[in-house]
């Protein structure tokens, strides 16, 4: 059985539940149809011997922030007024743009915002004091249907009829109102259709959350994210950004199944409104306090 949430209905029953996005269906099974010369690959097999799986010649991973963000399931968290709009903005400006974060390069791809806890007069200011130029490729949308009332649907539709590479949701909560996020069987296959739309299309889809702890640097991001375990556990990557309230900078931890473990001291740069990294926050911590010592 297929995993692409496209393929759970038929066309009459796509229908009945919208008639537009029955036609995009019916569009996007035709184009898998009439374009099928592809065949099974490593990419898209479903299963393997042993002699397959240790011949196999797998392509390279998608980063979209290279050994930081692949392509697939990402959440963000942190407290609120921590600074992660901030961030998922500079993200998708580096993406927009091809151009680098953290020193990294990262590849060109148009980027689908979705900013449901924004106006566009903060949007607008936000863009101004990021410097984000106008031929930036995000698309910004204030509004989205729920995700759990059609958004998903409306997220497969455009993203087939365009070439998206990230899809920032800010935030979760606003995404799917009314769901109980502490319930694994209503957030959960939410959770996996996100995480299917994005591995089927080797795109990312990153998601911004809350975190329940204090603010502080001591902290785990895949405990520390809000309600059911559901959303870590489908999740393949989660990054959290911990700030010490009254202290400048903060840190950025991250945990992944593609990934080493991520773990960077940040400081907020107030002249271009992004945030810098200074390195490998527990290398910085150990040099402070041999520092201390010698002091």
């Amino acid at each position: 059985m297929s995993n692409d949430p496209l393929e759970r209905h038929t066309l009459e029953e796509w229908a009945s539940i919208d008639p537009t996005l029955a036609e995009g269906v019916r569009q996007y099974r035709t184009k898998q149809i009439s374009g099928g010369g592809e065949g099974i690959t490593p990419a898209n097999a479903r299963s393997w011997t042993v002699h397959q799986l240790l011949t196999a010649e797998f392509p390279d991973p998608v980063w979209i922030i290279p050994g930081i963000v692949p392509a697939g399931l990402s959440i963000l968290g942190g407290r609120p007024k921590v600074g992660k709009s901030w961030f998922l903005l500079q993200i998708a400006h580096s993406v927009g743009m091809g151009g680098k974060l953290f020193n990294l390069q990262l590849e060109i791809g148009k980027v689908l915002y979705l900013a449901l806890e924004d106006n566009a007069k903060r949007l607008q200011e936000r863009l101004k004091a990021s410097k984000v130029p106008e031929d930036a490729r995000i698309v910004f949308h204030t509004e989205w249907r729920p995700l759990n009332d059609g958004g998903i649907g409306d997220l497969l539709i455009e993203l087939e009829g365009d070439d998206y590479k990230l899809v920032i949701l800010d935030t979760l909560s606003r995404a799917v109102p009314g769901v109980d996020q502490n319930d694994p069987t209503t957030i959960g296959p939410i959770m996996a259709d996100l995480q299917s739309l994005a591995i089927n299309r080797d795109i990312g889809v990153l998601l911004c959350d809350h975190i329940r702890k204090p603010m502080g640097f001591a902290g785990d991001p895949i405990d520390d994210i809000i309600s059911s375990t559901a959303k870590t556990a489908i999740a393949d990557t989660i990054l959290a950004l911990y700030k010490e309230q009254g202290k400048p900078g903060a840190i950025l931890m991250g945990r992944g199944r593609d990934i080493p473990e991520v773990n960077l001291k940040l400081q907020f740069d107030q002249s271009t409104s992004c945030w810098q990294s200074e390195g490998d926050a527990r290398e910085i911590s150990l040099t402070e306090r041999r520092q201390e010592i010698l002091d």
